[in-house]
């Protein structure tokens, strides 16, 4: 029988969509694009520990890290690698390595698993988190592994390096433990008493959004924007122009149609649509029509 108090509350990589909604879970993705990604910190993970330390045994001078860097391929190999000569480390641990974190009081919260950490030359904390694909917000993420390992460690600071290798883009933020815990803690607590949900930039990646009462309102909101002409005295057209005239109204049409726009592409109705097409089913209204260069979309007819 699994042990309850080892339960994990949360996964780490949930903590940024937990940040924003207690309720956020996280959607496993299969696309081509996340299998490369985690292909790529697999190969980062393997090869940047020991590619580093032989950068460090061949560099004797300034004038030697360019050359020493341009023989590490490819890019985003040699990108993590410069961010780790760059940033002063000096001593690193085994990559990969299990990490937990526990709550004020000491109870067990959830694990993960650390890509890179070590000292500087101060014998400070440095904890780096490997990122690929698109550039967003992981921060969170990357303040609770840097609380795991000050809890275990007993360090009073950390400086944390979140790395987008694909951009070659580097965040680093240099946290104290009384901050992180400050974060941290109060994401904890979010999930074990989520308040309402709220609607935020990380819905797009969460499994819920379907059945989100957030969203439901936001649907229903739509519903009250969009000019129908059989509910309303008023012409299509005078709706239109009613929403076009009103600033404040304008503002919540468009802001709602765009968030819409996103739900729509996240359902994958217009491709499962084009697919149907594609395969003979006739679907009232519309038509299939050729693109410049040669693929297929759906219009109107």
């Amino acid at each position: 029988m699994e042990d309850s108090t080892r339960r994990k509350l949360f996964r780490p990589s949930a903590a940024p969509g937990k940040e924003k909604c207690g309720h956020f879970e996280p959607t496993i993705s299969t696309s081509p694009n996340a299998a490369r990604g985690t292909d790529i910190h697999a190969e980062i993970c393997e090869k940047v520990p020991r590619l580093w330390r032989e950068l460090l045994k061949a560099i004797k001078g300034p004038e030697d890290v360019e050359p020493a860097l341009s023989f590490i391929n490819p890019p985003y190999i040699r990108y993590a690698v410069r961010i780790m000569y760059e940033s002063g480390l000096r001593n690193i641990s085994a990559p990969e390595q299990v990490v937990e974190l526990h709550d004020a009081k000491g109870d067990f919260v959830t694990e993960g698993i650390c890509d890179l950490y070590g000292i500087n030359e101060p014998l400070e904390l440095m904890v780096y988190d490997w990122k690929t694909g698109q550039e967003r917000d992981y921060s969170a993420q990357v303040v609770l592994y840097g609380l795991c390992r000050m809890q275990e460690d007993n360090f009073k600071k950390a400086w944390l390096y979140e790395v987008f290798v694909d951009q070659e883009r580097t965040y680093r933020t240099e946290i104290t433990r009384e901050l992180a815990e400050e974060r941290i803690f109060k994401i904890v607590e979010s999930v074990r008493n989520p308040r309402e949900h709220t609607m935020n930039k990380h819905c797009d990646w969460c499994d819920l959004q379907h059945d989100c009462p957030a969203w439901l309102w936001e649907r229903k909101k739509l519903g009250g924007y969009l000019p129908q002409k059989e509910r309303s005295e008023i012409s299509f057209e005078e709706r239109l122009e009613l929403v076009k005239s009103n600033p404040v109204l304008l503002g919540h049409f468009m802001t709602t149609w765009k968030r819409m726009e996103k739900y729509v592409k996240k359902a994958g109705i217009t491709e499962y649509a084009l697919d149907q097409m594609k395969k003979g089913q006739k679907l009232n209204g519309l038509k299939l029509a050729l693109s410049s260069r040669g693929t297929q979309y759906i219009t109107l007819e």
